[in-house]
């Protein structure tokens, strides 16, 4: 496919492969003709390998900005319709084809009080009440579901907890997502200059500073 650097996503001046984990594919494009280019591409691949695709978990976002209308256009795969939606759940992440990424926050907030709820009926079934433990509890049980993709700037909005957090002696969770922002842009600035996730990261400063001088 790097014969035709069109049909994908770029970053400054290096182009975007699918991007793989596990068994999960995701194909990034920036025009419909790219993106069935690659879904052609894809299904070539598989039949000449034996792999296959579950189409009934496959879906496209077409991104827009502001209140631009969706898109018209329509995906196949292998004769099947391509079903487009409005979002998706890529990693635990949900995206969303028009909201900021910051708007899968509030589908980690959720998470988290359902894990919430969960410990909460755990320890009251075994007469578990000291807090020392709970908060042991709520460290490994809830602040990962919370925590997902904060450092991405998802950060869950979830009230309730920072009081206790600090009777505790520890950092009240927006602090703690701020540190884990910091140490995040401080590991992409760490790696290598072709690396795609820092030209994302470079990338998406200059829309940032693109929009502010637009305002």
């Amino acid at each position: 496919m790097r014969r035709f650097p069109c049909a994908y996503e770029c970053l400054s001046v290096e182009c975007v492969p699918p991007l793989f984990y596990a068994d999960d594919q995701a194909l990034l494009a920036t025009t419909p003709a790219g993106l069935r280019f690659q879904l052609g591409y894809l299904e070539s691949y598989c039949a000449a390998w034996g792999l296959t695709v579950n189409t009934k978990k496959t879906q496209v976002v077409v991104y827009t900005t502001g209140r631009a209308a969706a898109t018209e256009e329509r995906f196949r795969y292998g004769g099947n319709e391509v079903e487009t939606v409005p979002t998706f759940r890529y990693l635990g992440v949900h995206l969303h084809c028009r909201q900021a990424f910051a708007s899968a926050a509030s589908y980690r907030a959720e998470a988290g009080r359902r894990a919430m709820h969960l410990l909460r009926r755990r320890l009251a079934e075994n007469g578990l009440q000291d807090p020392l433990l709970s908060m042991r509890a709520f460290k490994s049980y809830v602040l990962p579901t919370l925590s997902y993709g904060a450092d991405l700037g998802a950060a869950a909005d979830f009230a309730g907890q920072d009081g206790m957090r600090a009777e505790m002696g520890q950092l009240p969770l927006p602090a703690y997502w701020t540190l884990q922002v910091a140490r995040f842009v401080s590991n992409l600035q760490a790696m290598g200059g072709e690396r795609v996730a820092r030209l994302a990261m470079l990338d998406s400063h200059m829309w940032n500073w693109a929009s502010l001088a637009d305002v």
